[in-house]
């Protein structure tokens, strides 16, 4: 952006100046009110590919942790199943904040093949997941199926088939939308590419190009340095020199998207696409380092801190670009405190939760150069049938804040602030709106006793559900003549589930019926910059020296070097 002001001191200072000095003094300040434009224009689509795991803890609340994930600006969130609840919140709060929102959901092996991916298919589950992607395609952009398959057993023998023939279906079914259908790999699956790998990633890799989907592994440098923190560097792990330091040239990202690339060509597909599932850098570690192994976990807690995680996701953005990713995922969304402290990482196990490292949301990395603040299209929007669940879920919550005094508070905080945002969203945004399908005037009363027996009104938990699982954003108890039986879910949590007596189990979700203009000053910023930097070569090239303080070179090969590193 070029204000008066700055064009006024390049005459002032350029009327001391004679000649070619006076140009090339000219061009370097130009060049200069050019860098800012250039940062932000690249960081918002950078940004914009900075995703989170939306990874549900057994304490999580759905629609708290939507609403924070739409008050950090993330834009793309990957989901560990295909709830209804969990993509109306999203939806939902996203509207409310006039938010750009995509949304992987996921069809992992426990849903697949409950309750442990060894079981029968349930294609029950698997139809209801590409029932939720059609019915929601507005902000739902395509599915994974599985989660790490080959640590699990699923990648040789009849698992494997079992496991690339869902993958196929999926592909079939979702080819002509435009949908991206891929699976989230452990980096020890793909690494190294070798022996029974290359058939079978040569089978996976043929059915992501049915959709033009990218491979997806899973990488953790942090898990690696807190495994060997006396063989590897910290600085390589972080991808920079310290928190606040310069990016280095090379880190373990690079090094692994690298191989990636190449062991794509070595298997017959140069040109593969490829993205980062999970990566995270535990924000906390709670507790001293003592007991056994207290040494390693003493370095453990000296890196996971607030410097060192925001400084790895900042280091992240900068790489997306430069290593040609499709996109990175961050794990996770929320704080897991009941999760067990295992080796390597011990307490810092537990706080990979971005909604902690960024108890303030200004500081999240996508407030550097909000991705919503440049789109014109991909808003998420409350629809007719979603209105009518906002009516009812504002019923149940009313009837909790009355009825359940242990959940009252929260039930309150969350009614007060949806009714306000949901006034302000109709009045105000510039998207489309139906209006909500209850009466102003309806009787109170018939807001505080919703139907038992009508699923969309619930003050119970239906036959097959988690007690999580439904619109009051607390447990409800299991509905008349259910038993509550613990079961494992998300593939080693433990779950409260309502059945039927001796009824088997199997895992099923709650069905729920289901213009901000671009800125074109940045174009022309960039525009600028490009133009700048044309000009600023012309003359680099006919001039004999820099202006004495300015750190720009002219290398042999005619690039210009800053002499700040390669960034």
């Amino acid at each position: 952006h070029f204000g008066s002001s700055a064009f006024t001191n390049i005459v002032l200072v350029s009327s001391a100046l004679h000649g070619a000095t006076m140009a090339r003094f000219c061009v370097l300040v130009l060049l200069a009110s050019c860098v800012p434009t250039l940062v932000r224009a690249q960081n918002y689509k950078d940004l914009e590919n900075l995703g989170v795991n939306f990874a549900i803890p057994a304490d999580g609340n759905v629609a708290e942790m939507a609403r924070r994930a739409a008050e950090l600006g993330v834009v793309r969130i990957k989901l560990f199943d295909y709830s209804n609840m969990s993509i109306y919140q999203l939806r939902k709060y996203y509207a409310f904040a006039n938010r750009k929102l995509e949304i992987m959901v996921a069809i992992p092996q426990w849903l697949a093949n409950p309750p442990d991916g060894h079981g029968q298919r349930d294609w029950k589950a698997i139809k209801e997941a590409l029932a939720t992607i059609r019915e929601n395609s507005d902000i739902v952009k395509g599915i994974f199926v599985y989660n790490e398959p080959c640590i699990h057993g699923f990648c040789e023998g009849q698992a494997g088939e079992d496991y690339l023939a869902l993958l196929d279906w999926f592909s079939e079914q979702l080819k002509d939308l435009g949908m991206t259908v891929s699976t989230p790999f452990s980096s020890p699956c793909m690494m190294p590419m070798q022996g029974w790998k290359i058939p079978f990633f040569q089978r996976v890799v043929k059915i992501l190009q049915k959709t033009g989907s990218p491979i997806t592994v899973n990488l953790y440098p942090y898990l690696d340095y807190c495994f060997k923190p006396w063989n590897i560097d910290l600085n390589y792990a972080l991808g920079s020199a310290g928190p606040g330091g310069p990016p280095l040239k090379w880190s373990q990202i690079d090094a692994d998207i690298t191989r990636a690339h190449g062991d794509m060509a070595r298997i017959g597909f140069p040109n593969q696409a490829i993205q980062i599932g999970e990566s995270g850098w535990a924000h906390y570690y709670d507790g001293p380092p003592v007991g056994d192994d207290a040494a390693r976990k003493a370095l453990v807690k000296k890196v996971s801190n607030f410097a060192y995680s925001n400084q790895f996701y900042l280091n992240l953005v900068g790489r997306l670009g430069a290593l040609g990713l499709k996109g990175i995922y961050i794990f996770g969304l929320w704080d897991e405190n009941y999760k067990p402290a295992i080796f390597p990482a011990y307490e810092g196990e537990k706080y990979f939760g971005i909604s902690g490292l960024y108890a303030d949301a200004s500081k999240a990395p996508w407030h550097i150069d909000d991705p919503s603040a440049h789109a014109s299209t991909g808003f998420a929007t409350m629809r007719k049938s979603d209105w009518k669940q906002f009516d009812t879920e504002q019923g149940n919550l009313k009837w909790v804040t009355e009825n359940q005094p242990q959940y009252a508070a929260k039930a309150k905080q969350q009614l007060d602030f949806d009714t306000k945002e949901a006034a302000r969203y109709k009045k105000g945004s510039k998207h489309e709106h139906v209006q909500s399908t209850v009466a102003q005037a309806e009787p109170e009363a018939d807001l505080q006793k919703p139907k038992h027996e009508s699923e969309a009104e619930q003050t119970c938990t239906l036959p097959g559900h988690d007690v999580f699982d439904n619109n009051a954003g607390a447990a409800l108890p299991c509905c008349e003549n259910l038993v509550k039986v613990l079961k494992t879910c998300r593939e080693t949590d433990k779950c409260e589930f309502c059945l039927e007596p001796e009824e088997k189990w199997e895992l099923s979700s709650l069905r729920i019926s289901t213009s901000k203009l671009f800125r074109a000053d940045y174009v022309a910023g960039c525009l600028a910059a490009a133009v700048c930097a044309a000009a600023g070569m012309a003359f680099w090239k006919r001039g004999r020296s820099a202006p004495s303080g300015i750190p720009l070179v002219l290398s042999e090969g005619g690039e210009l070097e800053t002499g700040v590193g390669e960034e």
